[in-house]
Parts: structure tokens; C-alpha cells; sequence
């Protein structure tokens, strides 16, 4: 398989061969972005990333072979200067609810869903820096060094982000189920 680097050289030469990248990596990009907008912005901003990373291709690392952090990295400035950084959070979609004979498993759902909405809440009040540095790794799943790449910061501070945002989140408090174990006694036989 050809890599990131050899094809943006190629796309040099070649304008088209671009096209490459487009089809390895829009889909990453695009399920970062939706999570954190809404489908239509999420489409909008790939389209810009790639825009923006074709006209600025020739200053692609030739150190790098992966493309795929410096595309988030234009990816998360992009939506940073659309001002859509503040639209809600949105989890990934889940795999459906669970059957409505199971009380306890609804219960759990719905804990889950309750402290998902708290911990999306804190990370929505964190600075914009640490924000993305903690959704690059955690909807991303892009390693220090990625990040560090990707929004052109030294891996130090993507690390004090980190475990600045950890203690945050640490320190939210627990809730506690409504009602009793699973928040449903009131409506348990």
C-alpha cells in the first residue's frame, strides 16, 4: 500500500492522485466532526479539510507517512473557526435500546445515559485546547504523539491537557440512581 506521503508527492505532479487521501481518510474525519455538529456542518467541514490540506500539501512532513493527524489537525481548526465548537456533544450513536421487558437493563441505560450527559457537560465548560486534545484521543483515538502533530503543540502539554482533563472528570461527582438501584423501583411490579 502506498503511503500518505508518497501520494501527496504524487498529488505534486499530479493533482488528482489528492483524490487518494480523500477516500482513505474522509470518514474518520467526518465521524470526529459529526460528533461535535451536526451531519451538514460535519459534511462542510471535510469538504474545507481537504480544500485546505490539497492547497497546502507541498508543506506536508516528508518525515510523516500517516496523514491522517495533520488532517485532523486542519480539521479541528476549521470547525474551531466556523464558531461551531460550541454545539452540543454528541455520543456516538449506540446500538438501540434495550428490550422493554428488561427493567434492570433500562435502569442501567438510563444511568448510563445520565452520567454520559454530565461527563459531555464538563468536557463541553473545558478550555477549547483541552477539549480537542481530549476528543482527538478519546472519538479519535489518536495517540500523543498524533495529537501533539496535529494541533502543532510539544506532546508535553498534550499530556498536562490530559491528565488535567482527567482530574476534572475524576473529580465529577457520582450520580446516584433515582429511586433505587436502577432508577425504576416506581414503576417495577
Amino acid at each position: 500500500m502506498t503511503t500518505d506521503r508518497a501520494v501527496i508527492a504524487l498529488s505534486l505532479e499530479d493533482p488528482q492522485a489528492f483524490g487518494l487521501l480523500f477516500e482513505r481518510h474522509a470518514r474518520p474525519i467526518h465521524r470526529f466532526i459529526a460528533r461535535r455538529t451536526d451531519d451538514e456542518v460535519a459534511k462542510d467541514v471535510v469538504a474545507e479539510t481537504f480544500f485546505r490540506a490539497f492547497e497546502r500539501r507541498d508543506r506536508f512532513s516528508s518525515t510523516r507517512d500517516d496523514a491522517l493527524p495533520w488532517l485532523f489537525g486542519i480539521a479541528v481548526n476549521v470547525l474551531r473557526h466556523r464558531r461551531f465548537r460550541d454545539l452540543p456533544l454528541l455520543p456516538e450513536d449506540e446500538q438501540g435500546a434495550a428490550s422493554s421487558d428488561d427493567i434492570d437493563a433500562v435502569g442501567r441505560r438510563l444511568d448510563a445515559q445520565r452520567q454520559l450527559q454530565h461527563v459531555l457537560a464538563a468536557v463541553r465548560r473545558m478550555p477549547a485546547g483541552t477539549r480537542d486534545v481530549v476528543l482527538l484521543n478519546a472519538w479519535a483515538d489518536m495517540t500523543y504523539e498524533d495529537i501533539a502533530e496535529a494541533l502543532q503543540i510539544p506532546i508535553g502539554t498534550v499530556r498536562s491537557r490530559l491528565h488535567r482533563a482527567r482530574t476534572i472528570l475524576r473529580a465529577l461527582p457520582q450520580p446516584r440512581p433515582q429511586g433505587g438501584p436502577h432508577g425504576l423501583d416506581a414503576v417495577a411490579p
